[in-house]
């Protein structure tokens, strides 16, 4: 097939070829970090593939390029900065080697159409805002390296269904997983000590949670909104929401709060608890 093909360099000598009638993008550079580029049209690449040698996608590399659909990324890269994908709404797969280390804040906000997500081992934090407005995002892959899920790391991700939070997560960001309507299930792994304030605000499809005994706080309004939620099973002794504020407002309205024969309080954020459940 004929390609009638364009070409360019972009900072620091990264350099582009394009197919301009299938939207084909090599990029291509020796030990180089990619950055915005404003010698390519955009509007025209619909796929990008990077080669080997390239070390790290840059802050704002592929910030609103509205028609790219999916991106290979090899293994030399190590990280990602932060909007590198701001606003990609086609794009629909990537695939993240586990080379890389880093993926920085709001690299994956607003890409619209992207719907599963493997993060790589080789990650130690989903930053603040990574995948915030990725309203088809279906299912995210966390893997045990993570020990943070930053703040609005999945804010109205509308469509997640599932998340299950592995034993290294130690912190849940503020608005974490605010406004995810369609989550009914969330497995909060048995390391962590800290649910942001608004975490899982308005999650209106979640029925039930069980909080591990490491939770020793939950900020305000941490689940306020969930409108279904009619049991809470909390296995710890302390309450951790004692001084917050709204935990639960608005609720079910039998909502059950279950703890343990040992649990020192007969409140639990403010809720009323239950040892006979």
């Amino acid at each position: 097939m004929s390609c009638k093909a364009s070409e360019g360099y972009c900072k620091d000598g990264i350099e582009w070829l394009l197919c301009e009638k299938t939207g084909f993008m090599i990029i291509s550079g020796s030990n180089k970090v990619i950055t915005e580029c404003s010698t390519v049209d955009t509007s025209k690449v619909k796929s990008v593939v990077i080669e080997n040698g390239i070390t790290a996608i840059g802050v704002k590399a592929f910030y609103s390029w509205s028609n790219l659909a999916s991106v290979s990324i090899p293994n030399s890269v190590t990280a990602i900065g932060h909007h590198a994908f701001y606003s990609c709404t086609s794009l629909e797969s990537v695939s993240i080697p586990n080379s890389v280390k880093l993926i920085d804040n709001a690299a994956f906000e607003q890409c619209k159409s992207l719907t599963s997500m493997t993060i790589p081992n080789s990650v130690t934090s989903i930053a603040s805002y990574t995948f915030k407005n990725c309203y088809n995002l279906k299912s995210v892959s966390i893997p045990n390296s993570v020990k943070s899920i930053g703040q609005q790391a999945f804010w109205q991700c509308y469509n997640l269904t599932s998340v299950n939070i592995p034993n290294s997560v130690t912190t849940i960001g503020e608005y974490a997983f605010k406004q995810c309507k369609k989550l009914k299930s969330v497995n909060i792994g048995n390391s962590v000590t800290s649910i942001g304030d608004d975490a899982f605000l308005s999650c209106t499809s979640l029925k039930s949670v069980t909080i591990p005994a490491s939770v020793t706080s939950i900020g305000n309004e941490a689940f306020k909104l969930c409108i279904l939620l009619n049991r809470v099973n909390y296995l710890g002794v302390n309450d951790p929401g004692a001084s917050s504020e709204d935990v639960f407002k608005f609720t079910f309205i039998t909502m059950k709060v279950c703890v343990n024969d040992n649990y020192k309080s007969d409140k639990f954020c403010g809720e009323k608890v239950s040892k006979s459940c």
